[in-house]
């Protein structure tokens, strides 16, 4: 057991074996009101860290570089879910509240437009090769799928609460989560249509998703502490794996094996990922409602994102 001091807090952080995982460095402020966040994503190309500040109605982001605030964007919405477009270099923010999707501009951080939707939105995923935006209704039944001209082209009728989504590009599909009837839905990029559900189990009430394109596996996480990955092939559950319970975010370091298990409890699950199985390493203490996570495949650094009664922060944790 080691004790660390995050954010003026005195944490533990258990080591089931050798050294831990993750090492944390010292929290990042992020300005504004204290509040909750939703999803993370980092812009390889961009050496950015992109965070939905919901609680502030903001779109906050890092350079990864300089570990320096650059910009927070401030929305008429809560903001969620957030995808990128590279070829019209710009970043798409969905919200609640204010129902919209925002249009960042990649170069400016100034928001060029909004887009307003039927629902709020939650998680967002991008199709490159269709130019086609793929958008979440907020505990509702609907995805909304828009064109390049930001015009919605499709609603695609859904179980009750869509939950995480991955593109798999390799394979032109979006695997999509669904909480209430524990399973993932496979949806063709070309035509819209669902071309498979799998079934999660024991993965129950699955909210964290991440595709392993080398090994053909898509990993989900359920909220009763189950880790399980699934065939790309058939959707058959191929592995399972302990880990926090009531974790929401996950992200898979291919580079180093990894799946990491974001908890808003304070836990951060770690996963190892080999040809044997998937094997539970670290259970990391992080401050308390850091249920959100972004990996910087470059570099192996897990960001995780939470509120105090004081601040909000931003903290990496190096490999």
């Amino acid at each position: 057991m080691r004790i660390d001091l995050i954010a003026g807090a005195i944490v533990a952080v258990a080591v089931l074996s050798g050294p831990p995982s993750l090492v944390a460095q010292p929290p990042i402020r992020v300005p504004k009101a204290p509040g909750s966040f939703d999803y993370m994503l980092v812009d390889v190309p961009a050496h950015r860290l992109l965070v939905a500040h919901t609680g502030s109605r903001a779109f906050a982001v890092l350079d990864l570089k300089s570990s320096a605030i650059d910009a927070q964007v401030y929305l008429d919405g809560a903001p969620h879910g957030i995808a990128v477009d590279l070829k019209r270099d710009v970043y798409f923010v969905g919200t609640s509240l204010v129902p919209e999707i925002a249009v960042i501009s990649r170069r400016t951080l100034r928001v060029l437009r909004t887009i307003r939707m039927p629902g709020p939105v939650d998680a967002l995923a991008f199709d490159s090769a269709h130019e086609r935006l793929f958008a979440d209704e907020d505990n509702g039944q609907s995805i909304w799928v828009l064109d390049a001209r930001d015009r919605i082209v499709a609603t695609l009728a859904t179980p009750q609460d869509s939950d995480k989504s991955e593109f798999d590009a390799a394979a032109g599909r979006l695997y999509q989560n669904f909480t209430t009837i524990n399973s993932t839905y496979v949806i063709d990029a070309a035509t819209l249509n669902v071309t498979a559900r799998w079934s999660t189990r024991p993965a129950l009430k699955p909210h964290g998703i991440a595709l392993d394109a080398m090994r053909k596996r898509i990993y989900v996480a359920g909220t009763n502490g189950w880790l399980v990955a699934l065939s790309a092939a058939t959707g058959r559950v191929v592995e399972r794996a302990a880990i926090a319970k009531d974790v929401d975010q996950i992200a898979f370091d291919a580079q180093r094996g990894r799946v990491y298990c974001a908890s808003g409890d304070g836990v951060l699950s770690v996963v190892d990922v080999r040809e044997s199985g998937l094997t539970h390493v670290d259970d990391l203490a992080v401050p308390k409602g850091a249920h959100t996570l972004a990996l910087d495949p470059q570099t192996g650094d897990v960001w995780i994102s939470y509120g105090t009664d004081r601040d909000d922060y931003v903290m990496r944790l190096a490999p």
